[in-house]
């Protein structure tokens, strides 16, 4: 078979131009066709249409619950299309990520919900959201659902709003929480209401209950992005809330490619293969590549690098079995400072981060790089941030904590993001 186009083959590593020969057999092959890269003669059943992500600002619950001092609330979250798309449904669960594993909610949650979008002719139309034929569904703890699809086309970049009413029987009951509302994204709150038809809301800034992602059928493919790690790659420490530089490489000059986030601040990729509460990677099959960034907690203690490694190893192993594509990040300084970060002179990189080409980090990096067993490539962000590889100083003004790059830092983070390699 040959190369309906040009592209880079992440798989096997290897770039073709329109019209060559592509070395590839299996399920390999046929993903290749199916994604309309490749040509030749599909297999019987081979062209069987997935659901993809088709939004931005996927994200799963990482911000704990809700205080449980009321029974309901409506959120509304502003998302942008990441391709062209049609019939999109919703993605709810619960569950909540924390440092030690994917804990189940507490109670049960009752959640109903609508899409808010603009239609041609400037008015605003609210789809109500089914599930199985139901306004609303109750979701058990450990839960994932998907709603039933709306019909409704979205073009890329148009942007939309999802209402979600969450309900529970009674005070001192809680529902899971992730992102913030920003009132400069539109996003609102309406507590003990359903405003899902259009009612008033109010602004406030709070973590809320909201869709983990939004899927629906690509018009043309386009890459999908599984974002994994730990609280560099959840935006810790950048401006605004639920940002950080895979959002704003993709926000940016690459134009709002669909995403999730399930990454979690304080965690390692042990929480992701030795646990047996893993529910967020179920997510994982929405996706068509995986962007992992461990590190800072994995080798900040006395735990043998090959040990963590293996872990690493492990989690890349498995998203590759599930279909994606896998990048892994270089891991990122930890230093003190007697300046608040505004100098470099002033910095003292911490233990297993020291400069030098023999420190813990400095061979986490190293082995990134080398491009290890299920790993298909990866982004420098260590290199953009500090003063010289393996320096172990943070360039000035680019952390406010010494372990966080700050919104100075993510920005120039999401610059060494080429997601120009994901094409599929």
């Amino acid at each position: 078979m040959r190369a309906k186009k040009s592209f880079y083959d992440s798989k096997t590593r290897k770039a073709y131009a329109k019209g060559q020969e592509i070395e590839a057999t299996g399920a390999h092959a046929r993903r290749l066709r199916r994604m309309g890269l490749a040509t030749g003669k599909p297999e019987e059943g081979e062209y069987v249409i997935r659901r993809m992500c088709v939004g931005t600002r996927g994200q799963v619950y990482k911000s704990g619950l809700s205080p449980g001092t009321e029974t309901s609330a409506t959120y509304r979250y502003k998302y942008t299309a990441g391709c062209d798309c049609y019939d999109p449904a919703l993605v709810f669960g619960n569950f909540r990520a924390e440092i030690g594993g994917d804990l189940p909610g507490d109670n049960d949650i009752t959640v109903k919900a609508s899409i808010e979008y603009t239609a041609p002719n400037g008015s605003t139309l609210y789809f109500p959201v089914y599930f199985g034929q139901e306004r609303s569904t109750v979701i058990k703890p450990g839960a994932i659902i998907e709603s039933d699809p709306l019909a409704l086309t979205l073009p890329k970049g148009v942007v939309f709003y999802v209402r979600t009413y969450v309900s529970v029987a009674s005070l001192g009951q809680k529902w899971p929480v992730g992102l913030t509302t920003i009132a400069a994204n539109g996003d609102q709150k309406a507590a003990g209401s359903d405003a899902t038809a259009g009612a008033a809301m109010s602004n406030i800034f709070e973590f809320g209950y909201h869709p983990i992602l939004i899927t629906g059928i690509q018009s043309d493919p386009v890459p999908t992005i599984l974002m994994v790690g730990d609280s560099i790659v959840a935006g810790q420490g950048d401006s605004p809330n639920d940002m950080g530089y895979l959002v704003r490489a993709l926000n940016g000059p690459f134009g709002n490619y669909p995403y999730t986030n399930i990454a979690r601040q304080g965690t390692e990729a042990d929480s992701l293969v030795n646990k047996t509460d893993r529910i967020r990677i179920m997510l994982a099959k929405y996706h068509t590549h995986a962007v992992v960034n461990y590190g800072t907690n994995d080798i900040n203690n006395a735990v043998a690098l090959a040990t963590k490694q293996s872990y690493v190893v492990a989690l890349c192993e498995e998203l590759r079995m599930r279909g994606l594509d896998v990048w892994h990040v270089t891991c990122t300084n930890r230093t003190t400072s007697t300046d608040s970060w505004a100098t470099t002179g002033n910095q003292t990189p911490v233990q297993y981060f020291e400069a030098g080409a023999n420190s813990k980090r400095a061979q986490w990096n190293a082995w990134i790089r080398s491009m290890p067993a299920h790993i298909d490539g990866y982004f420098d962000v260590a290199d953009a941030l500090e003063t010289a590889r393996d320096s172990g100083i943070w360039k000035a003004g680019k952390t406010a904590d010494g372990v966080h790059p700050n919104q100075s830092g993510f920005i120039d983070a999401a610059a060494a993001i080429d997601f120009s390699k994901f094409l599929i």
